[in-house]
C-alpha cells in the first residue's frame, strides 16, 4: 500500500499542465471576434484610417494604389472588400509582406479593450482557423476527408502570438504544430456552419455583375 501511494503522488506530480480546448473554428457566435469579417465596434483604426474589420485593412494592403486602396476601405461589407482587393493591381512584393501586413493589422484590432479582453478570455487554447473555403495558408482545412487539419494557420498562430504581447508572456514556444492540429480536428472536427454566417461572405450590396473597369475608370463620366 505504501508503495502504491508514493507511486500515485509521483504520477501527480509528472501530469502535463491543463490547457483550455482548442478552438477550430472562429465561425460560431462567441469565436466570430477573431474572424477578419467581424465587424469591430468602433472600427479597426491603422495608420490613421479606420475600417470597419480588419480584412478591410488587408485586402486594402495588396495594392500601393491609392485609388484602389480607398475603394476597398469604402466598402460596405468585408466581403466586398475581400472581392475588391482580389481585383486590383497586386503589389510586387504582397508574397514577402501579408504575414507581417497581417500581424500589425491585428495589433491595431486588438488595441481595442473590447476585443482585447475577448482574445485574453481565450486563456491557452490553442487557436486554428478551420475553413471549408480552402484557406490553407492563414487557416486549415475542415472538410472531412485525409486532408482535414492540414493547413499553415497563419491566423491562428499570429492571433496566440497578439494574445501572448496582450498578457505578457514572453519566451513561451507557440503551440500550434501541424500533428497537434491535425489530432485536435480528428479528436473533435467542428461542424460546418448550418446557417448564413454572422457577417456574410458577399454582402447584399454587392452588384449583380462583376464592374470590368478600375476605380478610376469608373470615376470618368
Amino acid at each position: 500500500p505504501e508503495r502504491s501511494r508514493s507511486t500515485n503522488q509521483r504520477t501527480e506530480r509528472t501530469m502535463p499542465e491543463q490547457i483550455a480546448e482548442p478552438i477550430l473554428c472562429f465561425k460560431a457566435d462567441e469565436h466570430a471576434f477573431m474572424s477578419n469579417f467581424y465587424l469591430v465596434p468602433g472600427g479597426v483604426t491603422l495608420h490613421g484610417t479606420t475600417a470597419p474589420s480588419s480584412e478591410h485593412h488587408y485586402a486594402a494592403a495588396k495594392t500601393t494604389d491609392p485609388v484602389w486602396r480607398d475603394a476597398v476601405l469604402a466598402c460596405d461589407t468585408p466581403g466586398r472588400a475581400m472581392w475588391l482587393g482580389k481585383k486590383a493591381p497586386e503589389r510586387p512584393d504582397w508574397a514577402e509582406i501579408r504575414i507581417p501586413s497581417m500581424a500589425a493589422i491585428l495589433a491595431a484590432k486588438f488595441s481595442v479593450t473590447e476585443m482585447a479582453e475577448q482574445l485574453i478570455a481565450t486563456d491557452d487554447a490553442l487557436l486554428v482557423e478551420g475553413n471549408w473555403h480552402g484557406d490553407t495558408f492563414f487557416g486549415v482545412n475542415a472538410r472531412p476527408g485525409k486532408r482535414c487539419g492540414q493547413g499553415d494557420n497563419w491566423l491562428g498562430t499570429l492571433l496566440m502570438a497578439q494574445r501572448d504581447l496582450l498578457t505578457g508572456r514572453k519566451d513561451r514556444p507557440l503551440r500550434g504544430t501541424s500533428e497537434l492540429i491535425e489530432a485536435a480536428f480528428i479528436a473533435n472536427p467542428p461542424k460546418p456552419p448550418t446557417k448564413r454566417p454572422r457577417i456574410p461572405k458577399h454582402g447584399p450590396s454587392l452588384p449583380p455583375r462583376r464592374p470590368t473597369r478600375s476605380p478610376q475608370e469608373e470615376a470618368q463620366p
